[in-house]
């Protein structure tokens, strides 16, 4: 008797609403928020038409039964949201910690695939020391990988800078040609290894911003170096410079691999890219394009990727707002 009076109002004998809580979350849970209040919804209407009036359904209910469903009602809204919002952010971590995975996994491979020309020039060095051509072909070999190493190395820490606000600009009035200039020297090694034609449009007088040069040239190199890595070899690459409006656009165009369009909106994040476009890439982590976008935005600008779709090529646009009192003529625009 005494278990029957603790149970009787989970059964339904003086409250029957905590018997679908259960369901509630459990709707919440499987398809989000909008399944939650329709399973909220339902559970009103069921107890009213099996508890509070038998058989009949929205019949007149005291007070007491109205204010138990509009308390039932809003605790299942809080619930359904509560449980949506837990299992969406649930999925989050388990998406992030993919991502981190295949990061970190992708690390070790670029990592490995640089030491071990090193690791064999070495042995190289050991058997042939009486043979100064070979020598010197090995040092050339292991200069440049340990080169691709340091690059990876300063990539991780400029993004982990950026990212905690631990980066300083030191801003000056920049030509942007001379940027495009000392970009594409910076790119120019593996420009020419895939024989890639590149074509550069500059403005006939000077376009100023204000900018950390060094900053903006690593932006500008990493979109050179990345439409040189998605470039089947002997493509074309196209740089140009112009006006538009109060803002200097950049715009690196190529004859690439293109990139997808459910890939588009996340093309600048730094883990998702490396999941989706990893076999089509000659090398590299992905965080190329991560760093352009936080370089644009430290300089008050933005970055957009454009393509139209897979196998046509694709187009970058970095676009500056331009320095206080241009000194320019007339300069044809194309926006």
């Amino acid at each position: 008797m005494a278990l029957k009076t603790q149970v009787g109002p989970l059964r339904g004998e003086e409250n029957p609403f905590p018997l679908f809580l259960a369901g509630v979350m459990f709707s919440a849970w499987l398809g989000g928020f909008g399944p939650g209040l329709l399973a909220t919804a339902a559970a009103a209407l069921l107890s009213d038409l099996f508890f509070f009036t038998p058989g009949r359904l929205l019949h007149e209910n005291s007070f007491e039964e109205n204010l138990q469903v509009g308390l039932f009602v809003s605790e299942g809204t809080a619930i359904s949201w509560g449980t949506s919002a837990l299992r969406r952010s649930l999925l989050e971590l388990k998406q992030a910690d993919r991502h981190k995975d295949d990061f970190l996994a992708t690390l070790a491979h670029e990592l490995r695939n640089h030491l071990a020309p090193i690791h064999y020039g070495l042995a190289a060095v050991h058997t042939a020391i009486s043979d100064p051509a070979t020598v010197e072909r090995v040092r050339c070999v292991m200069e440049r990988q340990l080169q691709q190493l340091t690059r990876i190395v300063d990539d991780l820490l400029d993004l982990s800078r950026i990212r905690s606000g631990k980066i300083h600009l030191r801003r000056e009035r920049v030509d942007v040609a001379h940027v495009a200039h000392d970009a594409i020297q910076a790119s120019r090694p593996l420009i020419e290894q895939l024989r890639h034609e590149l074509r550069v449009t500059l403005p006939e007088q000077p376009l100023y911003v204000n900018g950390d040069t060094a900053r903006l040239v690593q932006a500008l190199a990493n979109l050179l170096n990345n439409a040189a890595k998605y470039t089947h070899e002997g493509g074309r690459i196209d740089l140009s410079v112009e006006i538009a409006d109060n803002d200097v656009q950049i715009h690196v165009r190529d004859t690439g691999v293109g990139i997808p369009a459910d890939l588009l909106p996340t093309i600048f994040d730094r883990l998702v890219q490396i999941s989706s476009m990893r076999d089509r890439a000659q090398g590299g982590l992905g965080i190329g394009l991560s760093l352009v976008r936080h370089i644009t935005a430290l300089h008050g600008g933005t970055v957009v990727a454009h393509s139209d779709g897979p196998g046509h090529g694709s187009d970058f646009c970095i676009r500056l707002p331009l320095a206080d009192e241009q000194v320019t003529g007339p300069i044809e625009c194309n926006s």
